[in-house]
Formats: C-alpha cells, sequence, structure tokens
C-alpha cells in the first residue's frame, strides 16, 4: 500500500466545523450542539436586527455550553466596562485581518482593556473581544 502524501493526510482527517448564529434559548443552542455545531452565536443589544436576546438568557446560555462549542456574542456595546461586564475578565482584544487576526493581546483587568481598546481603535474601526480561555 502507498504512503500517503501529506495532502491526503490532511484531507482525510479534515472536519467540517459550523456555526448557527442568532441562538434564541437554550433549547435552540442545545439543538444546534446535537446536530454537530462546533460554534453558537449570541445577538444582545443592538440598534436594529433580527436575534436579539436578553442579557441575562445570553449569561445562561453561555454558562451552559460545553467549552468544547464555541460561543461568539454580537454587541453593540462600545464601553470597556459594559464589554467585561458581558465577556467577564480577562479577555482578548485582537483586530481583524482578512480570515486572521492582528495584535492580539489580552486584558486582565478593566484598566488593560480601556487601554488596548483606544490602542486598537486608534489603528482600526473594528476591535474584537472574546473571552480568555
Amino acid at each position: 500500500m502507498p504512503v500517503p502524501t501529506e495532502p491526503q493526510r490532511a484531507r482525510d482527517h479534515m472536519i467540517t466545523r459550523f456555526k448557527v448564529c442568532c441562538i434564541g434559548g437554550r433549547e435552540e443552542a442545545s439543538l444546534a450542539i446535537a446536530y454537530g455545531a462546533s460554534a453558537i452565536g449570541l445577538v444582545s443589544e443592538m440598534p436594529s436586527g433580527p436575534g436579539v436576546i436578553p442579557e441575562p438568557l445570553i449569561r445562561e446560555i453561555a454558562a451552559a455550553v460545553s467549552p468544547s462549542v464555541s460561543t461568539f456574542l454580537l454587541t453593540s456595546r462600545t464601553e470597556a466596562s459594559e464589554i467585561a461586564d458581558q465577556l467577564g475578565l480577562p479577555v482578548v482584544l485582537k483586530i481583524p485581518d482578512g480570515s486572521f487576526s492582528r495584535g492580539v493581546k489580552k486584558a486582565a483587568t478593566l484598566q488593560d482593556l480601556a487601554a488596548l481598546k483606544t490602542e486598537f481603535l486608534a489603528d482600526s474601526d473594528l476591535a474584537l473581544a472574546q473571552r480568555f480561555m
């Protein structure tokens, strides 16, 4: 039997991952995960658009999800204290750059978060924050 090439080995071990967005409750989150979602998206207070759910429900769903499932939060909140309230501390801030990110830094305190937010938004119109794992 011939030895597989590196691209063949990679293809044989590829796993399709998908995210289900605009989760509306715990039951929807459980259903998405049961059908194989590797990530779920939650929508917080926004100026407009579908899928917004209350903050207490966001916290409840995020707390119930296994660490092996990524949770993403779409929010219009921009103040460091509001971001920390939603995600907890520490958080990781980064600037999106195509399919990747640049300038990934950890903020352990509210002061760190405020300073990094100011630094990143001086260089970009958009900064992403995610809970540090």
